[in-house]
C-alpha cells in the first residue's frame, strides 16, 4: 500500500449502526484485520478480554448482556430520548445516564462491574479503525485527521461526542471535521460525475437508508456550481431530512408480528432482549433480506421455544402490511425532503441514487419509483465516508485545521480525556497480551492435536504410544485449570517450550523420520520451482495458474482475507498494465476459493459469487493478452456458477468471433442480448458478427460458383 500523500489529508467515517466505514479521499477503503470493508460495530468484554470490531460480532449474540452494538448511538445523546428508541427493548446490555444525561454502559470485565460512556465507547471503536488505518499505510496514515458523516440536524452535544472520541482514539488535532450527509454526498458525485460543459442542470435525490438512520437529500448539479474536484463540494444542496429510523425498524415490526404468533401457537412469550428474542429478531431481518431477492421467503429459527425449532414465512404482500406504519413514515419523509426543496422540484429530478441496505427492500423502492425518475447505483455503502474524507481533503488543502469541538457543556474535559486516553492504552496492552497468550495457546493444542493424530498415522509405530497417550492427556487437562486460564504470556511461552522438548525426548525416533521427509519436500519444492522459472523463461507470458500450493485448512475468515489480498493486488497490477503479473494473483485467489470447507448454503453462494468475478478478471486479462482460448475458458468456469451472465457470454462471444468462430460467437451473443437487451457493447458485437457470417457466406458461394465453372 502507498502511503498517504497530498491527496489523502482525511479519513472519511460513516458512522453506521453495523458497521464504520473509513474510506481516504482517493477512494481507497480502510479494510478490516479479515480483510473485509468497514468495521463491525461492535465492543464486547468477556471475563478478563475486550473485543473490539470483528472480534466482537459473535459476542453480540452470544454474551449479549456484556456487549454493545450500535455503538455511535449512545455517544452524546439524550439517555431518556435512546431509551425510548424502538431498538431500546433489544437491549440485553446494563445502562444508565450519565452525569451529562447521556448512555452509559456497565459492563463486568476482569471481576469488576466497569460504566463507560457511549463517548468512550465510540473511541474504543474508533481506535480500532485507526489502528487498521495505520497498518494499512504505515506511520504516515496516523496523522490523518477524522472526517466524519453527520446526519441532518444532529444536535450539538453529538457533534462534540463524534469530535472527543476522536480524540480518545487517538486522531490528531483538537477537534475533527463534521460535513453533513448531504454535501458528502454531493462531493463524491460531483466528482465522479460532472455535469458536461453546455449541458443542462442535473437534480439529484440522494437516498440512504441504513440500519437505524434515513437521509434524503436532493442536490441540483450545474456545470459552474463546483465540481468536486480538488475542492470538493460541488452542487447546491435544496433539502436535506432525515429520521432516526431505518431498515431495523421493519425488522422491530417483523418481530412484534411473529411474537404475537409465536405466542398465540406455542403458548410462549418471546422476551426482546433475551437470547431467543435475539434469534427471532436475527431471523426477521434474515426474512426482509430474502425478501429483496424473492417473492417470498422462509426460515426457522432453532430452538425458539421449549425443545421446538420454529418456522416462519412471509410474502412481499404481508411484509407491506405488517410494516405499513414504517412504509408509511418513510414515504412522509420522502415527501418532506419534496416539500423542502420547492414545489418545482419534481418535475426537475434527473435520477434518485440510493445507498444503504434499505434501499434494496422492493417496498422502499416501489415508493421512490412513483417519482417516475430513474433509479440510480452511482453510490455504494462507502460513498459518504468517500464524500467526507473529499471534503476533509479540501479543507486541510486550504489551510482549515480540523475545528475545535463545539463548546457543548455536556463533553468531555480535557482531563477527562487524557484519562481516557490512558486508560484506552492500558486496556489496548492488555489485549494484545491476552491475544499473544490466545496464539501460543492454539500452538500448544495444535501440537497436542497433531501428536494425537500421529499415533495412528503412517509413522504411529515410531511413538511410544503407552508413554505418549497419557502425557498429551495430562497436558490437555492442564489445558482447562485455573492455572492455565490465568497465565501470563510469558508462562503460557514457557509452557508451550516444556512440551515441546519434552515431546521431542520422548519421540526422537519420529521426529528423525518427520525431519528427513521435510527435507525431502523442500528439495523437491526446489525442483519444481525451478522448472517453473525455466517455462517461465521459455514463455514469459505465461500465467501459472496454479501459483499457491496452501492446502492449510482454514477457517473461512481467514482464507476469505488471503482471497480478498489475492484479487486486490491483481486489480492493482491490472489497473497498472501488469496483465500477466495481475493474472497470476487472480489465479492465486481462485486456488483460495477452492479451499473453504464446511460452508453453509448462504455462504457458498457468496463464495461462488467471488468465483464467478474472478473467473471475469482472468477472462479480462487473456483479453489483453490475446489468448483466446483462455478466454473461452474461464468464461466457461463462470457460466457453470452462474449460466445467465451476460458479461460472461459477451466475453466468450468476443473470443470466438476473434477465431472466427462465427456460429459459436453469435450464439453467445444471442444470449447475452437476451439477458442484456441494452448493453451497448453486445449490440454492437453482434452486428459484428452479423457483417463478418454475410462475408463468410458470400466468400463461400463465391468460391463454390468458381469450383464448378459458375459465371
Amino acid at each position: 500500500m502507498a502511503a498517504p500523500s497530498a491527496a489523502m489529508d482525511a479519513v472519511g467515517l460513516d458512522l453506521g449502526s453495523l458497521k464504520v466505514m473509513a474510506v481516504l479521499p482517493n477512494g481507497e477503503l480502510v479494510r478490516n484485520e479479515l480483510g473485509g470493508v468497514g468495521v463491525a460495530s461492535a465492543v464486547c468484554y468477556s471475563g478478563r478480554e475486550r473485543f473490539v470490531g470483528e472480534a466482537g460480532v459473535q459476542n453480540l449474540s452470544a454474551n449479549p448482556a456484556n456487549s454493545v452494538g450500535a455503538v455511535h448511538g449512545l455517544a452524546g445523546v439524550d439517555y431518556a430520548a435512546w431509551s425510548r428508541e424502538r431498538a431500546a427493548p433489544h437491549r440485553a446490555f446494563a445502562s444508565s445516564p450519565d452525569a451529562a444525561g447521556h448512555p452509559a454502559v456497565t459492563f463486568t470485565y476482569r471481576g469488576a462491574p466497569l460504566t463507560l460512556s457511549g463517548t468512550v465507547l465510540l473511541g474504543t471503536l474508533l481506535a480500532k479503525v485507526r489502528a487498521n488505518l495505520v497498518a494499512a499505510h504505515g506511520a504516515a496514515a496516523a496523522l490523518l485527521p477524522a472526517a466524519f458523516v453527520c446526519h441532518p440536524d444532529a444536535p450539538p452535544a453529538q457533534l462534540r461526542a463524534f469530535a472527543d472520541a476522536a480524540r480518545v482514539a487517538g486522531f490528531p488535532g483538537g477537534g475533527a471535521y463534521a460535513f453533513p450527509a448531504a454535501r458528502c454526498a454531493a462531493a463524491l458525485y460531483a466528482r465522479k460525475h460532472p455535469v458536461a460543459p453546455g449541458a443542462p442542470p442535473r437534480t439529484v435525490v440522494f437516498l440512504d437508508m441504513g440500519s437505524s438512520q434515513t437521509t434524503i437529500s436532493i442536490v441540483r448539479f450545474a456545470e459552474d456550481g463546483g465540481g468536486g474536484g480538488s475542492g470538493g463540494g460541488g452542487g447546491e444542496v435544496l433539502a436535506s431530512v432525515g429520521a432516526g429510523a431505518g431498515a431495523a425498524d421493519f425488522d422491530y415490526d417483523l418481530f412484534d408480528h411473529f411474537r404475537v404468533q409465536v405466542r398465540e401457537k406455542y403458548m410462549e412469550d418471546v422476551e426482546p432482549g433475551s437470547k431467543r428474542g435475539a434469534r427471532l429478531l436475527r431471523a426477521c431481518k434474515r426474512l426482509r433480506e430474502l425478501l429483496s431477492t424473492i417473492p417470498e421467503a422462509r426460515t426457522t429459527v432453532e430452538n425458539l421455544c421449549a425443545d421446538a425449532d420454529v418456522p416462519l414465512s412471509l410474502s412481499r404482500a404481508e411484509l407491506a402490511a405488517v410494516c405499513k406504519s414504517s412504509l408509511d413514515a418513510f414515504a412522509a419523509l420522502l415527501h418532506a425532503a419534496l416539500a423542502k426543496a420547492g414545489p418545482e422540484v419534481k418535475e426537475q429530478l434527473s435520477s434518485v441514487e440510493v445507498a444503504g441496505g434499505g434501499a434494496r427492500m422492493p417496498l422502499i423502492q416501489d415508493i421512490v419509483g412513483a417519482l417516475g425518475v430513474p433509479m440510480g447505483y452511482k453510490m455504494d455503502d462507502a460513498a459518504l465516508a468517500c464524500g467526507a474524507a473529499i471534503l476533509g481533503a479540501a479543507a486541510m488543502a486550504s489551510g482549515a485545521p480540523p475545528p475545535p469541538p463545539p463548546a457543548d457543556a455536556s463533553g468531555m474535559s480535557d482531563e477527562q480525556i487524557a484519562d481516557a486516553i490512558e486508560a484506552e492504552a492500558k486496556m489496548a496492552a492488555a489485549d494484545a497480551e491476552l491475544h499473544a497468550i490466545a496464539e501460543r495457546k492454539n500452538a500448544l493444542e495444535g501440537l497436542l492435536l497433531s501428536m494425537r493424530g500421529a499415533l495412528d498415522g503412517a509413522r504411529g509405530a515410531l511413538l511410544p504410544r503407552d508413554a505418549l497417550a497419557p502425557y498429551l492427556d495430562e497436558v490437555d487437562d492442564w489445558l482447562y485449570t485455573d492455572e492455565a486460564a490465568e497465565a501470563t504470556l510469558e508462562q503460557m511461552t514457557a509452557k508451550e517450550a516444556e512440551v515441546t522438548a519434552r515431546l521431542r525426548e520422548m519421540c526422537a525416533g519420529y521426529y528423525a523420520a518427520e525431519e528427513q521427509e521435510r527435507k525431502a519436500k523442500e528439495e523437491a519444492l526446489e525442483a519444481d520451482a525451478a522448472r517453473a522459472a525455466a517455462e517461465r523463461a521459455a514463455d514469459p507470458d505465461a500465467i501459472e495458474e496454479d501459483a499457491d500450493r496452501d492446502s492449510r485448512r482454514l477457517k473461512k475468515p481467514e482464507r476469505m482475507r488471503l482471497l480478498a489480498k489475492n484479487k486486490e493486488e491483481g486489480n492493482e497490477l491490472f489497473q497498472g498494465g501488469n496483465w500477466t503479473a495481475a493474472g497470476a494473483r487472480y489465479a492465486k485467489a481462485l486456488s483460495h476459493a477452492a479451499k473453504f470447507v464446511d460452508l453453509s448454503p448462504d455462504e457458498q453462494t457468496e463464495v461462488d459469487a467471488l468465483k464467478v468475478a474472478l473467473y471475469m478478471n482472468l477472462s479480462q486479462v487473456y483479453l489483453k493478452l490475446e489468448k483466446w482460448d483462455m478466454v473461452v475458458a474461464n468464461c466457461s468456469h463462470a457460466l457453470k456458477i452462474d449460466a445467465k451472465s451476460s458479461k460472461a457470454l459477451y466475453r466468450r462471444g468476443y473470443a470466438y468471433f476473434a477465431k472466427k468462430q462465427y456460429d459459436k460467437s453469435e450464439a453467445d451473443l444471442d444470449a447475452a442480448f437476451e439477458l442484456a437487451p441494452q448493453d451497448a457493447a453486445v449490440l454492437k458485437m453482434r452486428s459484428e458478427v452479423k457483417k463478418k457470417q454475410k462475408m463468410q457466406a458470400k466468400a463461400e458461394k463465391s468460391m463454390w460458383a468458381r469450383a464448378f465453372g459458375a459465371s
